[in-house]
């Protein structure tokens, strides 16, 4: 479970910034990827629930959002990550985990929250991203685990926040934003 304060101010500034700066007029379509390399739509595999308590003592703006969720089982885990795990092999009978994709690659999952909780917190999605083999830093993050994400902006901005990708299986960005193609990719 999350504790996060809520702030009456931080939402009027939210509410005021997109009256004044819709997505729109600063993003330009065609850097935009299909909304389906978000992931799935839906946390249903996970059995997924969000909830809010919001204070109701004078003067308390705090809330508490809970998140709860269960491993899904079918999710595949490698059995010899020094060989499953290596995205430079090359060969996919060895690095192709039964889904179809390869093991190193990211299995994510996103979904709405509702209406109550957007009002209260400006959080407008949830994700639960899956990573079998871990992510870079490669000397931190290399065993499975999930990345859960709170976005305040919705899916439909999200999916033009695109850059140059270290693989196509690795939603990771390319480290030197010099070599990035897209505007957001190199931080403009």
């Amino acid at each position: 479970m999350f504790r996060f304060p809520a702030s009456p101010i931080l939402q009027h500034i939210m509410l005021l910034s997109a009256a004044l700066f819709p997505i729109s007029s600063y993003v330009v379509a065609s850097d935009c990827e299909p909304i389906e390399r978000l992931g799935t739509s839906n946390l249903d595999r996970f059995d997924y629930t969000v909830s809010i308590d919001i204070s109701k003592k004078e003067g308390d703006c705090s809330y508490l959002l809970s998140v709860e969720m269960k491993h899904d089982v079918s999710l595949p885990i490698p059995t010899d990550p020094d060989t499953q795990c290596d995205h430079k092999t090359g060969d996919p009978s060895v690095f192709m985990a039964p889904d179809g994709i390869p093991y190193f690659g990211l299995r994510p999952a996103y979904e709405t929250v509702p209406e109550e909780i957007k009002m209260a917190t400006g959080i407008d999605s949830i994700s639960m991203d899956f990573n079998p083999c871990g992510h870079p830093p490669y000397d931190a993050f290399t065993i499975p685990h999930y990345d859960i994400h709170m976005y305040m902006i919705d899916s439909e901005y999200r999916r033009c926040m695109t850059c140059d990708n270290i693989s196509s299986f690795l939603p990771t960005c390319a480290p030197d934003i010099t070599q990035q193609s897209t505007p957001s990719g190199r931080g403009e």
